[in-house]
């Protein structure tokens, strides 16, 4: 925390900026990344285009600020914003840009390591409506949380994001995760798979939860899951809970007879092997 105050750590922003829509947008960002699994953000100013100099020595001040997100869990999705350096009084979807645009101003590569398919796709597109731009799901005014209670716009438990997951009553962060872990769901009562979930809970939520298309959440299941056989080091990472040095025990390990081998790998206990196990397989 203390080389976060380095002055080569930070980057002249106006106070009405910095105080403003770009406090709003690190919220926002937190927000995303305590209700999704793993995010990876990077920001940093355009350089190419600047408001000027400041101090004895000429400390460059961005026109522009940016930030690109990635969540490499489940549908994989990624996000970029550019903004002015000043104060704007705009809905933050309003900067919402590609990541190929702000490759073009910076001169950045932001995710070599990714396969270029994927790659391609995902800094080519706008994705603004795969995220949600909800501050939080708390009523500031009174401090209490805000539930879902429109039993005529029900949530998919096969589709929904953590956030909006956050949003039935009874489930938090951690119950949110659980039940992305153990999809898909043919019936709403499959939802007690998941870790932590159990009748009383889903009685509270019955009413207000949808599984959407059987057909499609099956073939969507079957399709995503990773074959930790022959998956890459990438791959792998985007499964919850595991990172690149666990990711690289599995692959030292191979091949596994069935997905319960994995626990097996030093690091990986049934906490990570419950958040997993409905998105692996050996086949």
């Amino acid at each position: 925390m203390s080389e976060s105050f380095y002055m080569s750590n930070m980057s002249p922003q106006e106070p009405s900026f910095n105080r403003g829509i770009w406090k709003k947008l690190e919220s926002t960002v937190r927000n995303w990344a305590v209700k999704e699994d793993t995010i990876y953000v990077v920001t940093g100013g355009v350089l190419s285009s600047s408001k000027g100099s400041i101090g004895p020595n000429r400390v460059t001040v961005p026109e522009y600020y940016y930030k690109v997100i990635y969540d490499p869990t489940g549908e994989k999705k990624m996000i970029a914003l550019v903004l002015p350096n000043k104060k704007c009084t705009k809905h933050l979807q309003v900067y919402v840009v590609s990541v190929d645009h702000i490759e073009n101003i910076t001169g950045i590569d932001f995710s070599p390591a990714l396969p270029d398919k994927l790659e391609n796709n995902l800094e080519s597109n706008v994705t603004a409506a795969k995220w949600s731009f909800e501050s939080s799901s708390y009523n500031r005014k009174t401090g209490k949380k805000k539930y879902h209670t429109d039993k005529n716009n029900k949530i998919n438990i096969n589709t929904a994001s953590a956030a909006e997951l956050d949003r039935l009553y009874g489930i938090g962060p951690a119950k949110a995760k659980a039940i992305i872990a153990a999809r898909p769901y043919n019936s709403v009562d499959e939802l007690t798979k998941a870790y932590g979930i159990g009748d009383a809970t889903l009685g509270k939520i019955r009413d207000y939860i949808t599984v959407g298309d059987k057909t499609k959440a099956k073939k969507k299941s079957t399709s995503s899951k990773i074959n930790i056989d022959t998956a890459s080091c990438a791959e792998l990472e985007s499964l919850p809970g595991i990172v690149e040095v666990l990711a690289g025990k599995i692959i030292s390990v191979r091949p596994f007879r069935n997905i319960h081998k994995i626990k097996n790998v030093t690091g990986i206990g049934p906490k990570t092997f419950e958040k997993v196990r409905w998105k692996i397989s050996t086949k």
